[in-house]
């Protein structure tokens, strides 16, 4: 069986987890790229993790006919952006929390998957995460109202 091969779009923080797990428990997938904004960190993850590649810009990795999936891991505010030029190039998507800013957005890029014949996947948020957390709470001063 052939493996999946991902590039990975964003080597912070969240990234780590994500390194850990797939080059050391999945053997049907494998990163075989990353690239990110700051080069320390995209240094630190090919040496840590033996990563194949490094990509200059995302539109490198988009554009590698060996890559099969994107895994968008940057900030919140570029999850949209990544994703679509990553649909727009053909490639599958996994994407970290949230898919978008906008309703709208989200709406977007299932479209664009869709039409493309491609699978768009996002993280789910922490069950007990900081969000569900502050909901009561907003429930309550509501109700208040």
């Amino acid at each position: 069986m052939s493996t999946v091969k991902i590039a990975i779009i964003g080597v912070g923080d969240i990234s780590s987890i994500y390194l850990e797990n797939i080059t050391n428990m999945f053997k049907e997938i494998e990163v075989i790229g990353v690239c990110d904004l700051v080069e320390e960190k995209v240094r630190k993850a090919i040496e840590t993790y033996k990563i194949p590649k490094q990509y200059y810009d995302m539109d490198e990795a988009m554009q590698d006919p060996e890559v099969d999936i994107i895994l968008n891991l940057t900030r919140p505010n570029e999850h949209y952006e990544v994703t679509k030029a990553a649909l727009k190039a053909g490639k599958h998507v996994y994407s970290e929390k949230p898919l978008a800013a906008t309703f709208e957005e989200c709406k977007e890029l299932v479209a664009l998957a869709k039409e493309k014949g491609l699978m768009l996947g996002g993280a789910p948020d922490t069950f007990m995460g900081s969000g569900i957390q502050t909901l009561p709470s907003i429930t309550s001063t509501v109700a208040d109202l």
